[in-house]
């Protein structure tokens, strides 16, 4: 039979080793809260956007390279929005660093009709009306891009082939600084409707350029994959709808 004191000798082992656990597990940094991440609703993988993007944070701190259109489109906001809710005077001008409000105050939001001409003065157009949208390139054989929200369009393609404008409108970004779309332009058509065409391997246009419905305005490339593929999305007051389904019969 185990004798008394080696019964009690083994408690307080047993004793020891719990203690330098728990201390160990108190010492763990706490996790972060998603409140204090940068960008909350973006989370890749092998550069696909897994999060849904309708989900956005409330404030975003203004970073290099950042545009008001660039922030808007990755929060899924209007962009008229944005400038109303930060009273933002100069759209062309925002400091590094300065916290941008995502979301309405509540009591004393401004809808985007509101907005001054100058903080939207891209189009006037409120509506469908007067747009015409075409096919932004030769192929049309697509899939529905698991890409952001699902609802963009996936065109395999070769590379360098010719990537054309769906509809008339103003180039309102032009670069990469938005993840997981590589080279990327965005062209607003009206105060309601943009459209997004990424993965490019040359971009043709810039920034407050006005490109008409059918002309070039970038080439086929791939980002961070083998495929040639261009990733076509149309929002309609910064949020992603089906783009299949304002593309005439082919």
């Amino acid at each position: 039979m185990e004798s008394f004191n080696a019964r009690r000798c083994r408690s307080i082992v047993l004793a020891g080793i719990v203690f330098i656990v728990s201390c160990q597990k108190s010492s763990l940094a706490p996790l972060v809260s998603r409140d204090t991440l940068p960008e909350p609703l973006q989370i890749f993988s092998n550069g696909k956007i897994l999060s849904d993007p309708t989900q956005r944070s409330i404030r975003y701190v203004v970073r290099k390279g950042d545009t008001l259109h660039g922030i808007a489109w990755r929060h899924a906001i209007q962009y008229e929005d944005l400038v109303a809710w930060n009273k933002i005077d100069s759209p062309d001008l925002i400091v590094i660093g300065s916290v941008l409000r995502l979301t309405s105050a509540v009591g004393r939001s401004k809808s985007s009709a509101e907005v001054k001409a100058n903080a939207g003065s891209y189009v006037t157009t409120n509506s469908l009306k007067g747009l015409t949208w075409g096919w932004p390139c030769q192929h049309r054989r697509f899939v529905h891009s698991r890409l952001g929200s699902g609802r963009g369009l996936s065109f395999k393609g070769v590379l360098g082939e010719t990537v054309k404008a769906a509809a008339s409108g103003i180039v309102v970004y032009s670069g990469s600084s938005l993840r997981g779309y590589g080279k990327l332009l965005i062209i607003q058509h009206s105060r309601n409707f943009l459209s997004a065409y990424g993965h490019n391997q040359k971009l043709f246009v810039s920034e407050g350029d006005f490109v008409a419905l059918g002309e070039k305005i970038a080439t086929m490339g791939s980002t961070e994959s083998k495929e040639v593929n261009l990733y076509f999305e149309i929002r309609q007051k910064g949020k992603p709808v089906d783009a299949f389904n304002y593309l005439p019969e082919r």
